[in-house]
């Protein structure tokens, strides 16, 4: 998944934050935009976010998450899709 900033410095470009919800099974609520994403349809993503703290601070480097994208009964993880590309398929540059 990738934020509108885009482009290659990940370190610069990550605004999505991550706040723990649960200490001892090291579960974090994530918030941020997600500009663009691949196989929407698949049932699980990995992406980035940086974490936040108790105090409100923000890490600088991101961190690596795993995230489900559909609940065990089939419905979005609290994602909000705002808009799918008009596209069928990848088609190939000539």
């Amino acid at each position: 998944m990738t934020e509108i900033l885009g482009g290659s410095d990940v370190r610069e470009s990550t605004q999505t934050t991550a706040e723990v919800i649960d200490e001892s099974t090291k579960t974090y609520k994530l918030t941020g935009l997600k500009w663009f994403t691949s196989a929407i349809d698949s049932d699980i993503t990995f992406t980035l976010a940086k974490i936040k703290n108790a105090n409100g601070e923000v890490d600088k480097l991101p961190t690596l998450f795993f995230l489900k994208i559909k609940n065990n009964d089939g419905k979005l993880n609290n994602i909000e899709i705002i808009r799918l590309k008009d596209k069928l398929g990848t088609r190939q540059v000539i």
